[in-house]
């Protein structure tokens, strides 16, 4: 007797959804998500949501256009979770950062990394 394998897309999970399984399925290997900071652009500070699938040690890091890094905001070992971090715009030495666009990148021990860009205004 051949066995036949099952498509996940056929199949129903225990919720009762299949797109409850996809879900499940697509965060898997994924250790984080980085959403969008808010507001952006950043007049006087904005936070920066992550969610963290895992335990894992990570770095949440602000770069200039030019990719040199201007300020760390996370360094070490997170629990998984949801996380919101507030920057304020301003570098390691507590300077203000001058107008244009920026990247916030966070990066898990594992090598997953994801970027996005803000814009900071004076």
């Amino acid at each position: 007797m051949a066995v036949k394998k099952h498509s996940h897309r056929k199949w129903i999970n225990y919720w009762g959804s299949r797109q409850s399984y996809m879900n499940l399925q697509s965060t898997r290997h994924r250790i984080f998500k980085l959403d969008q900071n808010h507001p952006n652009p950043v007049v006087n500070k904005t936070t920066i949501p992550f969610v963290q699938y895992q335990n894992e040690m990570m770095e949440l890091a602000i770069y200039n256009i030019v990719g040199q890094k201007v300020k760390t905001l996370v360094e070490g070992f997170l629990q998984k979770g949801s996380y919101l971090i507030d920057w304020d715009g301003r570098e390691h030495f507590g300077k203000p950062l001058g107008w244009g666009d920026y990247i916030y990148k966070l990066q898990a021990r594992t090598g997953q990394v994801k970027f996005r860009k803000l814009t900071l205004l004076c």
